[in-house]
């Protein structure tokens, strides 16, 4: 568990290649910058990515992701979302990644799916891509 300080703007950095992933990740309050800006920076399950327990737009927290080319984003909301396996699979019959190399999968639970092509490869599974669960999260 990698938890902020209690007084917020914090910097969390997830150290890909430091831990086995599957991290689970509080700012507390004020506006937090969540790092993943690291290759291999979470898994792609839903066992083995990383979650952020406390994301808020409202506080001004942010998440920070590198990727090659210019960064898009893309939303795509499906009532059959439930974990990271079913938003790839959604992504994927959306052709997302022809789109955008990030791409956020939400369902009709409280949480969200943040789906990143990091060498934007057009598809979703190479060495360097991840996905980040957001747990809670009221609003992108």
């Amino acid at each position: 568990m990698v938890r902020g300080r209690s007084h917020g703007y914090d910097l969390l950095i997830e150290q890909a290649g430091l831990d086995t992933n599957n991290d689970l990740m509080f700012g507390n309050l004020g506006a937090d910058t969540f790092d993943f800006s690291a290759l291999n920076a979470s898994g792609q399950t839903t066992a083995t990515a990383d979650r952020i327990a406390d994301f808020s737009t409202a506080q001004g927290d942010k998440i920070q992701i590198d990727v090659t080319g210019t960064m898009e984003l893309l939303l795509i909301s499906n009532a059959s979302i439930n974990s990271v396996e079913t938003a790839i699979t959604a992504a994927n019959a959306a052709n997302a990644f022809d789109i955008a190399d990030v791409v956020f999968v939400t369902g009709p639970g409280t949480s969200g799916f943040l789906l990143v092509d990091q060498n934007d490869s057009g598809a979703f599974g190479s060495s360097t891509d991840f996905a980040i669960v957001l747990q809670n999260f009221t609003a992108i």
